[in-house]
């Protein structure tokens, strides 16, 4: 990963390039998606390695937009509008969480239920969350660290509205990759390095429901992602449009919106 942005928008502003986008989610679905069956052996063990590298198999995208499960629908629009306008790629990342679901009630079918009852024991549920948590998180960190950059779409249904100015969220999932977008090493791409370079000294270079619901709150430091709003994207769409020779549409925007330093 090299940059990442903290980006207001917008369901109205893309919402036409819906279409588009839904091909792009349906064919990350249908790649994240397989049989639980084939990583367990014969001793009934899952081989959670080969389950966690399968999640996302050979995926390749540019960009990994991070949302709330409620802005669903704005980031499959989003992610049609990067294709359509700038021919960039995207991995949405609720398109595993429902696979997450599955995953887990299959393995708590199997593994987890009170024999001859519709209950699950509490002790082995806690121990299988866990291990499905992790194999995701895991997952979803590596898919931040290969994609070049990542949108964060700030809405309210990703921050929570009480505490808007201190920027907190509920989702554990929001809150675990804006951190790994913070922590994780930035990498200059191979084509950008000489311009980059010349833009940073090497000191900057090296700092590159029903009843009571349980909520936990998460402070978010969004302080390394670049702030971007929809008039900004607007204005890197018509200058790209405008370019003959330059199709570099990251670069393009990476040079509109220009950092002070490069966390490490």
């Amino acid at each position: 990963m090299y940059r990442g942005f903290d980006l207001d928008l917008k369901n109205e502003n893309v919402s036409r390039f819906y279409d588009r986008g839904k091909t792009i989610y349906d064919a990350l679905k249908r790649t994240t998606e397989s049989s639980l069956d084939q990583f367990i052996n014969a001793t009934g063990e899952i081989n959670g390695s080969d389950l966690q590298a399968h999640w996302f198999p050979n995926i390749k995208a540019d960009i990994f937009v991070s949302h709330s499960h409620n802005d669903l629908d704005m980031a499959i629009a989003f992610a049609g509008w990067l294709q359509d306008k700038f021919g960039l790629s995207c991995f949405i990342d609720s398109c595993v969480w429902g696979y997450c679901d599955q995953l887990q009630k299959r393995i708590d079918e199997r593994f987890t239920r009170n024999e001859g009852a519709e209950t699950y024991n509490y002790e082995k549920r806690n121990y299988s969350t866990s291990h499905v948590h992790m194999m995701l998180s895991v997952a979803l960190t590596q898919m931040i660290d290969r994609c070049e950059c990542l949108f964060f779409l700030n809405t309210p249904a990703s921050i929570s509205a009480e505490n808007v100015v201190e920027q907190s969220t509920f989702s554990p999932w929001i809150y675990a990759e804006i951190a790994t977008a913070k922590h994780i090493e930035k990498r200059i791409p191979k084509r950008l390095r000489t311009s980059v370079i010349k833009s940073f000294s090497a000191t900057e270079l090296r700092s590159l429901n029903e009843g009571e619901q349980l909520r936990v709150r998460y402070q978010l430091d969004l302080g390394h992602l670049t702030k971007v709003h929809v008039d900004q994207m607007i204005t890197w769409e018509k200058a790209f449009a405008e370019l003959a020779n330059e199709r570099d549409a990251l670069k393009l925007l990476y040079d509109n919106h220009q950092v002070n330093h490069i966390r490490s």
